[in-house]
């Protein structure tokens, strides 16, 4: 029977509600310790199903021997803020995953990444909890965000749940960028996105702070055929880290 990605359900107490995510386990019996978990967070205006929809994009996802594990974010940007509490919905999630499931609960064989606004959650919750996961990574994410001083060629609008523009900062990445100190990361950047000066603010921030990355960039724009081509890379990379 080949690999499925099956939407299930849990009930989220971060949330109030039933929440629904995604889950693909490998094939045949888990190695000792349970299977290392790669979770996968999507961008704005997809969802939990975003990968199984889209079945000439999951191949890649075959054959890595992790369990593949997809949340669902809404457009909370997978943050917490009184309109959601995504970012603790999704530590519960990790946390119920690994009580229901053959997967890992060691840190070194967890990763977290995401594309567009999964990729700023996954490098934000990576920042929030430094010791959940060995790897963290981005496809064309919004790594400096939100921030008023992009031209809006060059920006993404600031949902209200980031409160006023002085609250602002403390929400970006480039805040925290200490907290990534020892974490295994890749970004991928896309030169013909609005993102791009994000993306290299970034990577010089983490430069300047001498903090070890991969940072790789290739012609495209914020749209899904770039996800496409940079994602397989990305979960290549968070796979050989922690299997």
């Amino acid at each position: 029977m080949p690999e499925r990605i099956i939407s299930r359900a849990w009930d989220c107490a971060a949330l109030g509600r039933r929440w629904p995510y995604a889950l693909r386990l490998p094939e045949g019996a888990p190695p000792p310790g349970g299977w290392p978990l790669l979770i996968i967070l999507h961008g704005a205006g997809r969802s939990h199903r975003t990968l199984a929809e889209h079945g000439a994009d999951l191949p890649f996802l075959r054959g890595i021997g992790c369990a593949l594990l997809l949340p669902e974010g809404a457009v909370g940007f997978w943050t917490d803020a009184p309109s959601g509490r995504y970012r603790a919905m999704l530590l519960e999630l990790v946390a119920h995953v690994r009580d229901s499931y053959p997967v890992a609960r060691a840190s070194a064989r967890t990763a977290i990444g995401g594309w567009s606004m999964g990729g700023y959650g996954a490098i934000r919750f990576a920042q929030e909890h430094p010791g959940l996961v060995a790897a963290a990574g981005s496809v064309i994410g919004l790594l400096d965000f939100p921030n008023p001083g992009y031209p809006s060629e060059r920006n993404f609008p600031v949902p209200a749940l980031f409160g006023a523009t002085e609250d602002w900062p403390r929400h970006g990445c480039l805040a925290h960028v200490q907290r990534l100190r020892g974490l295994d990361l890749s970004l991928f950047a896309a030169r013909q996105a609005f993102d791009h000066a994000m993306n290299r603010a970034f990577h010089d921030a983490l430069d300047a702070n001498e903090i070890a990355h991969r940072y790789e960039e290739c012609d495209g724009g914020h749209d899904w055929p770039t996800v496409r081509t940079l994602l397989p890379r990305l979960a290549a990379q968070l796979a050989a880290r922690i299997c």
